[in-house]
C-alpha cells in the first residue's frame, strides 16, 4: 500500500502515479503466486519439476528448485506430496554431484524442508543417505567458490541436529568429527569470514548438547576456534552459540574445564560478556563460572579478573535481582574457600561502595536479594575478623550496619521470613561479640561509637520483642542478644 509522505508537496498526479505503481506490483505478485498455485494443482506438474532437478541444463534445474522452495514456504501442506514423488532420491542425486548454483539452491530447499518437519520424514532422510551427502560436501576445500556451499551445509547440519536427536547420532557416527575438525582448521586460516565462524559455532553448540561422549573429540578444535573468535568483533549469533558450548562443556567435562578456565582468552571473553550489561549474556557468563567452580575447586585461582569485574558491576542499581543473586553465590563460594578468600576480601576492601551497596540491599523488597545480602555480609565479617582484618568491619559500622539490621528485622516481620531473621540474629551477635572483645584487643581505628541512644532511635527493644515472639528462634541466642544491648558493650 502506498504511503503519503507529509514532508513532500504532493500533487494529485503524484498520488495517482504512486497508487498505480503499487497496484501493478500487487498484480504481478498475485499473478506469479497464481501461476505457481495452478501449476501445482496437477500431480504431474509436481513430478515434472522434481525430475528437472537432475537435468543437465543448469538454468532449468535452478528454476525448478526455486519454484518448489517458494511454493513450499507459502504452502507447507505440499510437503507430503513432494516426498511421495521421490523428492529425497532426486535431492541425494543432486548433492552427489552438481554445479555450485544447483547445490546452493538444493541446500536452501533442504533447509526449508527441515524447518517444516524432520521427525515425520526422518526415515526417508536417512534412507537416501542425505547425512552422508552433507558430510561429503564439507570435504570440499575452503575456497572462495566453495565457501557458500560449506556455510549453507553447516547451517543445515546444525538445524537438523537441533530438530532430531536420531539424525544427530547418525551424523556423529559417520566420521563427521574428523571432517568437521578439518573445516575448523581451514577456518582459522580464513578469519575474515564472520558467517562461517557463526555456522561452525552453531554446529558445535548442537554437538555439545546432551552428548558427553563427543566432548574429547571436539575439545581441541573448540579451544582453537575460541582463540580466533576472541580477536573478532562482537557478534550476537556467534556469542550465543559459543556460550552454549561453554555451558554444555562445563557441566560434564572436568578435563575440558581444566584447560578451558586457564585460557586467558576465555577469561577475557567472560569479562566482556559481563561488561555488556545485558541480562542474557550476563546469565550465561555467570552460569559458566558456577559450573566451573562446582566441578573444579581451583577455578578461583585462575579467574581473579572475573571476580574483579563482578565487583565492579555489583554496585549498579540497574542490576537485575537474578543477576545480583548469582553474583553473590559466586562470591560466597570464593569466601567459603580458605585458599582464595583472602584475595577476594582484599579486592572488596578496596571497593567500599560495594559494601555500602550490600548494606543497602538488606531492606530490598525482594526477599531473595535481601537474604543473599545478609548472608554474604555475615560470612564476610567472619572471614575478615578471623584473620584480624578489621578494616571491612569498621567500614560497615561507619555505614550504620546495626541500623540496617533492625530495618531488615522489620521487613522480616512483614514477610514472615524466618531464615533471614535467623541470619540477621547471628550477624548481630557476631558484631556484638567483636565489639565486646574490643576491650581486650588493641584494634587501631575501630569505631565503637554506637550508643544506647542510637538503639533507642531504632526502637531496638520493641523490634527484638516482636521478632522473638513471631519466630521460634534459639532461646539462648535471643537472651545473649538482649544481654549485649543491656550491657551497653556495643
Amino acid at each position: 500500500m502506498w504511503r503519503y509522505d507529509v514532508g513532500r508537496n504532493w500533487t494529485v498526479q503524484d498520488m495517482l502515479r504512486t497508487w498505480r505503481q503499487q497496484r501493478r506490483y500487487n498484480q504481478v505478485s498475485e499473478k506469479r503466486n497464481l501461476q505457481i498455485q495452478v501449476m501445482f494443482n496437477h500431480f504431474d506438474n509436481i513430478n515434472l519439476e522434481i525430475q528437472n532437478f537432475t537435468k543437465e541444463n543448469e538454468v532449468m534445474a535452478v528454476k525448478s528448485i526455486r519454484t518448489i522452495t517458494t511454493y513450499l514456504k507459502n504452502h507447507n501442506t505440499i510437503l507430503y506430496e513432494l516426498i511421495s514423488n521421490n523428492l529425497y532420491p532426486q535431492l541425494s542425486t543432486v548433492l552427489k554431484g552438481s554445479k555450485h548454483s544447483v547445490l546452493i539452491y538444493t541446500l536452501k530447499l533442504l533447509k526449508s524442508i527441515t524447518d517444516l518437519s524432520i521427525d515425520e520424514y526422518q526415515k526417508d532422510f536417512l534412507q537416501y543417505n542425505i547425512p552422508q551427502d552433507l558430510i561429503r560436501l564439507l570435504c570440499l576445500p575452503l575456497t572462495i567458490a566453495n565457501k557458500c556451499i560449506i556455510q549453507k551445509t553447516l547451517s543445515l547440519i546444525g538445524n537438523v541436529m537441533n530438530k532430531s536427536d536420531c539424525v544427530k547420532q547418525i551424523f556423529l557416527c559417520e566420521g563427521f568429527f574428523q571432517i568437521f575438525v578439518n573445516v575448523c582448521n581451514q577456518l582459522l586460516l580464513h578469519q575474515e569470514d564472520e558467517i562461517l565462524f557463526n555456522k561452525v559455532t552453531q554446529v558445535l553448540a548442537e554437538i555439545t548438547k546432551f552428548n558427553p561422549q563427543s566432548q574429547n573429540q571436539v575439545e581441541e578444535s573448540l579451544l582453537n576456534i575460541l582463540v580466533a573468535l576472541n580477536i573478532k568483533p562482537f557478534s550476537e549469533e556467534r556469542t550465543s552459540f559459543l556460550t552454549t558450548c561453554y555451558i554444555n562443556y562445563s557441566e560434564y567435562s572436568l578435563e575440558f574445564i581444566q584447560v578451558f578456565i586457564k585460557n586467558t582468552n576465555v577469561q577475557i571473553f567472560i569479562c566482556q560478556l559481563l561488561d555488556l550489561q545485558l541480562v542474557k549474556y550476563q546469565l550465561n557468563a555467570l552460569q559458566i563460572v558456577i559450573n566451573c567452580t562446582e566441578r573444579y575447586p581451583d577455578t578461583p585461582k585462575y579467574i581473579q579478573n572475573v571476580y574483579m569485574t563482578i565487583l565492579n558491576l555489583i554496585g549498579y542499581e540497574s542490576l537485575s535481582n537474578r543477576i545480583f543473586c548469582l553474583m553473590i553465590s559466586i562470591l560466597y563460594n570464593v569466601l567459603d574457600t580458605p585458599n582464595y578468600s583472602l584475595c577476594l576480601t582484599e579486592q572488596i576492601q578496596n571497593k567500599s561502595h560495594v559494601l555500602k551497596f550490600f548494606v543497602k540491599k538488606f531492606i530490598n523488597p525482594s526477599e531473595l536479594v535481601s537474604l543473599n545480602s545478609v548472608w554474604f555480609i555475615s560470612t564476610l565479617i567472619k572471614v575478615t575478623t578471623n584473620v584480624n582484618n578489621m578494616n571491612i568491619f569498621n567500614y560497615l559500622l561507619k555505614n550504620k550496619i546495626i541500623t540496617a539490621i533492625f530495618d531488615a528485622f522489620q521487613l522480616c516481620l512483614k514477610s514472615n521470613d524466618m531464615n533471614e531473621a535467623d541470619t540477621l540474629l547471628n550477624m548481630f551477635i557476631d558484631i556484638n561479640t567483636l565489639l565486646a572483645a574490643n576491650n581486650r584487643m588493641e584494634i587501631e581505628d575501630l569505631d565503637i561509637s554506637i550508643t544506647k541512644k542510637e538503639f533507642e532511635e531504632c526502637n531496638v527493644y520493641q523490634i527484638l520483642d516482636d521478632v522473638f515472639f513471631q519466630f521460634p528462634l534459639d532461646e539462648t541466642r535471643c537472651l545473649q542478644c538482649i544481654q549485649y544491648i543491656k550491657s551497653a558493650q556495643i
